[in-house]
């Protein structure tokens, strides 16, 4: 009997220190993935902005 008890807390502890892991992970790759999900969505606003200016410029050129 105390064997199983065993397995299981070991098993528990396993998902307490698998989830303290995934927490501090979340934690230290916030600000790179902010940053990522930032800059990703000016690269869209950007190349937006450039396909305008591209469609003006042939409009105007003859």
């Amino acid at each position: 009997m105390s064997e199983n008890a065993g397995v299981a807390t070991g098993k528990i502890m396993l998902k307490i220190i698998v989830a303290l892991f995934k927490g501090v992970w979340n934690v230290l790759t916030f600000g790179f993935r902010t940053y990522k999900n930032h800059r990703d969505k000016k690269d869209a606003e950007m190349r937006e902005q450039l396909r305008q200016v591209q469609a003006n410029q042939s409009s105007t050129n003859p």
